[in-house]
């Protein structure tokens, strides 16, 4: 009985119509007509959809909805403008089923407020010992805002749990021991219970007779470093940038003062997951993911505190040794957009300010990091590689002078 058969394998129609004599393909061609007498038909691949459909599925792009946007740019707010690691951590939690960390990551990489208001990282300071369970050692510091809010306050009190790394912060008018010691007795004490020890360094506001009768009465020990030398208080000085961090690109065109801020930007930075821990100060101290939005669910996190202690001297021995070796800087390219640090020009020295100047173009890369960069107009001037960061947004190339006086910037790098 004769038969067609109908195929996108063009070169099994050119095996029925050859006339080559090679043994191999006559031997198929033999092999083939054991099956009778029938004719083969080709046909195009992109019309034989009929019987090809499995091979030419539509591939799954992992492609993210409108509202998953929504939802990501939203977790990433509430996280204080977070980065894609800690995002992806949270959202693995809450969803069976969350985009990759490589997608949330090129959504996050165009968030304007996260481009420039990202602080250049230095080589991280050295830890001064780790505890062993949660409030056994706490650091304090106080931070300048720069600026003065209508209630009065121009200072920070950051305190944070050398285990756990759970911050408490405050705003306060003046840095006096009155306003530590309400601030430890209230704040901490009476919330979490007395530390073995305090750090501070041995300003004023730390070394008086009010903070010392109060530590004398609890039984605290306080632990001095340097003034005027943060890295020696390593972990109140992390803890300081990064809540520094988190408020510039909270209030940046918001029209708030940073005192509103400041509550919801400690609880921000006490849900980012810590990446080496894999927990967050909240998961830590409460063995709960916390809710970022409503349509969250509340689960629990079994964590296993020997590991987490292991995990945690691990870390401090990785930043002992990382402050040791230092980094590498990645070179920019002719071309490439970039953002200029303007934190050193005085003009804009306020701490909240817009800290990255730009966007303006790599021009050529000279000797010792030093780099040419143009502006809108092709006016030129020379920056060194540490005060330029990589511009993914999609703002248009801007001027040297209308960003102010640029090359104050320079001058006082």
């Amino acid at each position: 009985r004769e038969f067609k058969v109908v195929t996108d394998h063009k070169a099994l129609k050119w095996l029925q119509e050859t006339k080559s004599e090679n043994t191999r393909l006559t031997r198929w061609k033999l092999q083939l007509q054991e099956f009778g007498d029938f004719e083969i038909v080709y046909r195009e691949g992109e019309n034989h959809g009929n019987v090809d459909c499995p091979s030419r599925l539509p591939v799954d792009l992992n492609a993210i909805t409108r509202d998953m946007n929504e939802h990501i740019l939203k977790i990433h707010q509430e996280l204080g403008h977070a980065g894609s690691q800690v995002v992806w951590q949270h959202l693995k939690r809450k969803m069976e089923s969350p985009p990759s960390e490589n997608k949330i990551k090129q959504i996050l990489d165009e968030c304007e407020n996260c481009m420039r208001f990202r602080v250049a990282r230095t080589q991280p300071a050295k830890i001064r010992g780790i505890a062993l369970y949660p409030w056994e050692k706490i650091a304090i510091d106080t931070l300048d805002m720069g600026s003065v809010t209508s209630e009065g306050n121009r200072y920070v009190i950051v305190a944070i749990d050398y285990f756990s790394k759970w911050v408490i912060c405050q705003a306060i008018k003046e840095k006096t021991g009155k306003n530590i010691k309400e601030f430890l007795e209230n704040k901490v004490f009476n919330e979490f219970g007395r530390p073995n020890v305090l750090v501070s360094d041995n300003g004023t506001e730390f070394v008086n007779k009010e903070v010392k009768n109060l530590l004398r009465k609890h039984e605290v020990r306080q632990s001095l470093c340097s003034p005027y030398h943060p890295q020696s208080n390593g972990l109140a000085e992390r803890a300081n940038r990064t809540i520094l961090e988190k408020l510039a690109k909270t209030l940046w065109n918001t029209g708030k003062e940073w005192d509103q801020e400041l509550q919801k930007t400690a609880f921000a930075h006490r849900c980012c997951i810590i990446r080496e821990l894999k927990a967050s100060p909240y998961e830590i101290l409460f063995s709960i993911v916390p809710n970022l939005t409503g349509k969250e669910k509340s689960l629990r996190q079994d964590l296993d505190t020997q590991k987490l202690q292991d995990k945690i001297r691990k870390r401090n021995l990785e930043i002992e040794k990382n402050a040791e070796e230092g980094n590498t800087t990645a070179v920019l390219e002719p071309g490439t957009k970039v953002l200029l640090d303007g934190f050193r020009n005085k003009i804009k020295k306020k701490k909240l300010t817009k800290k990255w100047l730009g966007p303006f173009v790599v021009v050529s890369a000279g000797k010792s990091g030093q780099y040419i960069i143009k502006d809108g107009f092709d006016e030129t001037l020379v920056a060194n590689r540490r005060h330029l960061l990589e511009y993914k947004g999609k703002e248009p190339i801007s001027s040297f002078q209308a960003e102010g006086d640029v090359m104050q910037a320079i001058a006082n790098a």
